[in-house]
């Protein structure tokens, strides 16, 4: 196994970079998609540009795709990695077009509210 010449304290290190770098990148996806807020408004959609829909074209054609091969080893008994490497494809795809969506296609409505939790900074 590959873990077998690690400690249980590198184990819980590597867990913990791991969780550190999954919520840094939450993070940066979350400023890429909402922006910095300064003001409360609502922000219209933005008119997404030609690319942008091609290649959500292309994204969902690749969903579909592969919700077919999906259906398909299923029926046809195939290995379980296979089956989760493609749900788990299956899965990005959705989240880079409800991205893509959310991004260009829905208007914001920005709230912004005073922090007052008592520290005094």
């Amino acid at each position: 196994m590959i873990v077998e010449h690690l400690e249980s304290y590198e184990i819980a290190l590597v867990i913990w970079s791991f969780l550190f770098i999954l919520l840094g990148l939450q993070g940066l996806i979350s400023v890429y998609l909402d922006g910095e807020v300064e003001q409360v408004e609502v922000r219209p959609a933005k008119p997404a540009p030609w690319p942008v829909v091609w290649f959500m074209l292309l994204l969902t054609a690749a969903n579909v795709g592969t919700a077919w091969e999906f259906a398909q080893q299923l029926f046809h008994g195939a290995s379980p990695s296979s089956l989760g490497q493609l749900a788990a494809l299956l899965l990005f795809i959705l989240a880079a077009l409800i991205g893509l969506y959310r991004r260009y296609f829905i208007a914001d409505v920005v709230v912004a509210q005073e922090r007052d939790d008592g520290v005094p900074w």
